[in-house]
């Protein structure tokens, strides 16, 4: 169905941050269990946030109500204790609990939050881990330009980082975003990429998605035996490891299949198994998607006037498929998924029309035709690539920004050290000032000697004690020029390690403080110096 062209058979994006392969089902409470004991006597510290948000991520295969708990319990710590690194890494796990939920809106709200800490944290791991995740979010929401351009940014610096498992998952969302522009051949490319890379790093978990994203692709091109053993092959896995979100997707794929065979019983036991992990689970978005496909083949069976041909049979079919289709389109309504609630609405017209409720079948048609035409007009969708456009474009300013701050930070490197050879320059041109009137001096005295000889004891005493005073002189300007001059280049030494803002408001008043001591002690240098000659040359 069309539908499911943007359900994605995708279960819940992998703990990139932790990057660790999932449990086995037996270890997964085991897990739980110790992180909590260890929680139970914690201080609150910044260890006690890495527990929560730990505890967290363990939950996103199987709860994210709790991981959405934790991730709020592990924000709050992280603002009492002013931790940057905490609050991004659990913006990070509310986004996973809100995802889990289907609530895109605010799951984008938090990655977008927590891809920009981690960015100005310097994590970049953790930040492009956040950037791909938030790709997917726009997937679910079908907003595929955006998603796209998330997703090349994210395998280019996975690239750049040799990162195999980051490029792999890159390549899966690529692959969906082909797979929901019906585009199955390079779908299936990129999902093959993906599914390389995870074998060849073992992981499992990721391996049965990628095997259920496949299958996707088979089913939409009739090739139903390849489509079940891909999602049989996947549901192994998914069982084995503990991963309810892709169980679920695996499931309610294996029931597509059989309604595409028009084997509606296996088809809507499948559908109810779903459905009844959707609800423990709290995936409203799955909920909806299990109650739409159960209704339609409802729907289907109502129709069929060869093999079931009583007009009992199609009326009990008819209410049950009234029924599911009107509670699917009430959840798909509340998570947004238009595209759903417009086809739910089409077979729910087509279910009145049989039923004989012909006021009913126009109202709905009235319905959807106005949602239609809202959220898909050529305004509308107008609208949101302009939005779309603003949001690359205002990601590409940021950057230039920081680039911006780059050069300007090596124009004040640049100024420091200019300012610095001009005050080296002074003291070289003062010691050579003195030398070479030292050596005019000398010369004045070679010819009071030649003249005077009578006075040369004198002279000699007079010169002794001169030599004295510009000895004193020399010491004093290399002692008080040093002090200054050390605490420019004690500053230099350590801005690399402050931020703009900490160097701007710390050192640079100190900085020019010391230019202007040094500019005071050079001044009173040269006029010693001018009084010292004078007081010889008289």
């Amino acid at each position: 169905m069309k539908k499911f062209l943007y359900v994605l058979s995708l279960a819940m994006f992998p703990i990139l941050l932790t990057r660790a392969q999932a449990p086995e089902k037996q270890n997964f409470q085991k897990a739980i269990d110790s992180i909590k004991t260890v929680l139970d006597t914690a201080t609150d510290d910044t260890n006690k946030v890495k527990l929560y948000c730990r505890l967290s991520e363990k939950y996103l295969q199987i709860n994210p109500g709790e991981m959405l708990r934790y991730g709020k319990s592990g924000m709050e710590l992280s603002d009492k204790l002013h931790w940057k690194l905490g609050v991004a890494w659990s913006h990070f796990c509310i986004a996973g609990g809100f995802s889990g939920k289907s609530e895109y809106d605010s799951a984008i709200e938090h990655y977008t939050i927590a891809h920009k800490m981690f960015k100005d944290l310097n994590q970049m791991q953790r930040a492009v881990s956040a950037l791909a995740t938030l790709g997917y979010q726009y997937i679910q929401q079908n907003r595929f330009p955006i998603a796209q351009q998330c997703e090349l940014d994210a395998l280019q610096e996975y690239d750049a980082m040799h990162d195999e498992l980051g490029e792999a998952t890159c390549y899966r969302y690529i692959g969906l975003i082909f797979f929901s522009q019906k585009d199955y051949v390079k779908a299936e490319d990129y999902f093959q990429r993906a599914l390389k890379n995870y074998s060849n790093l073992n992981r499992k978990n990721e391996m049965a998605q990628v095997l259920s994203n496949l299958a996707r692709c088979y089913m939409c091109q009739q090739k139903y035996m390849e489509a079940l053993d891909n999602l049989n092959r996947a549901r192994t896995i998914s069982e084995q490891v503990g991963n309810t979100a892709a169980l679920m997707n695996h499931l309610v794929n294996i029931g597509e299949v059989y309604k595409m065979k028009g084997d509606y019983a296996t088809a809507i036991e499948y559908n109810q198994k779903t459905l009844q992990l959707a609800t423990d689970y709290g995936n409203k978005k799955m909920k909806g998607t299990c109650l739409g496909n159960t209704g339609e083949i409802y729907l289907r069976m109502a129709k069929d006037t060869i093999h079931r041909p009583t007009e009992q049979f199609k009326q009990e079919n008819l209410v049950k498929s009234i029924d599911l289709l009107s509670q699917a389109i009430a959840i798909e309504k509340e998570v947004k998924v238009w595209d759903a609630v417009i086809e739910y609405s089409e077979e729910l017209t087509t279910a009145y029309k049989l039923k004989g409720d012909y006021k009913k079948a126009m109202e709905l048609t009235d319905e959807y035709l106005i949602i239609r035409d809202t959220v898909f007009s050529a305004k509308n969708i107008a609208q949101v690539n302009a939005a779309e456009k603003k949001y690359l474009l205002d990601l590409k300013n940021k950057e230039i920004e920081i680039q911006q701050l780059e050069l300007i930070k090596k124009k004040h490197a640049t100024v420091f050290y200019s300012i610095a050879l001009v005050l080296l320059a002074i003291v070289i041109i003062i010691s050579l000032r003195n030398n070479n009137e030292q050596k005019k001096l000398n010369e004045k005295i070679s010819e009071l000697v030649n003249e005077q000889e009578k006075v040369i004891q004198k002279r000699t005493a007079e010169l002794a004690l001169s030599n004295k005073t510009l000895v004193e002189l020399i010491q004093y300007a290399a002692h008080n020029l040093r002090e200054p001059l050390t605490r420019i280049t004690g500053a230099m030494s350590i801005k690399e390690d402050l931020s703009e803002e900490e160097f701007n408001d710390d050192i640079w008043p100190q900085m020019v403080k010391a230019s202007t001591d040094l500019d005071k002690i050079i001044i009173d240098v040269i006029n010693r110096a001018d009084q010292t000659i004078n007081s010889m040359q008289q």
